[in-house]
């Protein structure tokens, strides 16, 4: 929608919360010469603002990782290359977490997994991410998702990065947590040592990827000190799942990364009214004792995905004048509005939220008047909030915000046909006049009128 087709009086911007994955294009991954190298896709190269992009998540196979920035779309994306001319033991495995973004929007990652090997290769220098993720140079635990926002029925990934203690004497565990019900809800698919997903390649990927033979358990290892199992105990709260890693002896604290595989549901009745949950981990140093030291982190993640999808709005009057006129419209009139929206995204949208600003030169409105949407071929009227349909009106950012829950908008994998994926909100917008003080807002208001 360019900006003459906007009709000035009221500026529409709509999201959907998808519940089913969207398609995208598959890209490549190979390992060559000390470079993976990957080719992507354009997603959108017309898409004038914002910007479409990439971002990348890459395990080596070797127990690193690395994040690029943002790779920016295009007709023609050059290939990706990240040198990594170090050692790769043999039959190991990498893998690329592929992101992209339209509109600011995320899609689902995807994943692609390579054998890949080096094994002549000099070791890496030393990994120091930990600062970056915690903001401290003391910290010892941290989370890193391959995206911060989690996609209904779309596998993504996650890095554990911890430091062993050395001292001795002294035992290291480290656990991780996920699926929390007071956030998210159960939305992650239990997953062990046997775990296994399937990302684009014969072979499988462990959902669990371990690169320093540490002990995987899935519930508390036996034999713990009573109170590091409390303590344990005390950061499990809340989450349903938990991974506990015995760490050997380490002659060394530098930092150690544990890879995850986590599957989010693509059943959307499992995911509770919160818009984010967190994953949490923690590290203890203990003996025989018990505990020594313990440290805590937590990795917020959004759960809401929104896109963005065909819209529109046609007021009455659209024009509020005659051309040639210099009189404006008089003021304190009625104006009618129907806004029409689309699902264009693959999954149904089982809430949509649409936000109308009202641009300077026209007075904000105090009531709306027989506000309706017709969806699925039924009509739902609309209250002040809160409520299953229900609106806001926030004078001090001029908007208007419609919301409606549970109305499961079909996508492209289930409605082929774009008029049963369409919806119409209609209102009108009481006790408006439009000010002297902005002629401009005249020119725009005229300028698609059809008489």
């Amino acid at each position: 929608m360019n900006n003459r087709n906007k009709l000035a009086t009221l500026w529409l911007l709509l999201f959907f919360i998808l519940t089913q994955h969207v398609s995208v294009a598959q890209s490549s991954f190979d390992y060559s010469g000390g470079n993976f190298n990957l080719t992507l896709a354009p997603i959108n190269p017309t898409q004038a603002q914002p910007k479409a992009y990439y971002t990348l998540f890459i395990e080596t196979g070797s127990g690193r990782y690395s994040k690029s920035g943002q790779i920016n779309d295009g007709k023609n994306i050059l290939p990706y290359i990240y040198a990594f001319p170090y050692q790769i033991n043999n039959n190991s495995q990498a893998l690329a977490t592929v992101s992209s973004y339209y509109d600011t929007t995320p899609r689902p990652p995807r994943h692609t997994a390579i054998a890949a090997s080096n094994p002549n290769g000099p070791m890496p220098p030393d990994q120091n991410v930990l600062q970056g993720l915690t903001g401290k140079f003391t910290s010892r635990i941290g989370i890193d998702p391959c995206v911060n926002v989690i996609v209904p029925g779309d596998t993504m990934s996650a890095a554990l990065v911890y430091k062993p203690y050395i001292s001795a004497g002294t035992n290291t565990l480290v656990a991780f947590f996920y699926n929390k019900p007071t956030e998210g809800g159960n939305i992650f698919s239990p997953i062990n040592a046997q775990t296994r997903y399937s990302f684009n390649s014969p072979q499988q990927t462990k959902a669990i990827r371990t690169h320093n033979n540490e002990t995987i358990y899935t519930s508390l290892p036996d034999g713990l000190p009573a109170d590091v199992a409390a303590k344990l105990n005390t950061a499990h709260s809340g989450y349903t799942d938990a991974i506990y890693f015995i760490v050997n002896s380490a002659t060394d604290e530098k930092e150690r990364n544990i890879f995850f595989s986590l599957a989010p549901t693509r059943n959307t009745f499992s995911y509770n009214n919160s818009t984010s949950t967190s994953f949490g981990a923690t590290i203890l140093q203990y003996n025989a004792a018990g505990t020594i030291e313990q440290q805590n982190f937590y990795s917020p993640l959004g759960i809401n995905m929104i896109a963005r999808d065909p819209n529109g709005i046609k007021t009455s009057p659209h024009c509020l004048n005659n051309p040639g006129d210099d009189v404006l419209y008089p003021y304190d009139i009625t104006i009618g509005n129907n806004v029409n929206f689309q699902n264009d995204g693959a999954g149904d949208a089982k809430d949509v939220e649409i936000t109308v600003t009202v641009p300077e030169g026209i007075k904000f409105p105090t009531l709306l008047s027989n506000a309706s949407v017709r969806i699925n071929g039924t009509t739902r009227w609309f209250t002040p909030c809160p409520g299953t349909n229900c609106y806001t009106l926030n004078a001090a950012q001029r908007q208007i915000v419609f919301k409606m829950k549970n109305v499961f908008l079909k996508g492209t994998v289930n409605e082929k046909d774009p008029v049963k994926r369409s919806g119409r909100i209609s209102f009108f917008a009481e006790n408006q006049s439009i000010s002297r003080s902005h002629p401009r807002l005249y020119v725009h208001l005229c300028f698609h009128c059809v008489y």
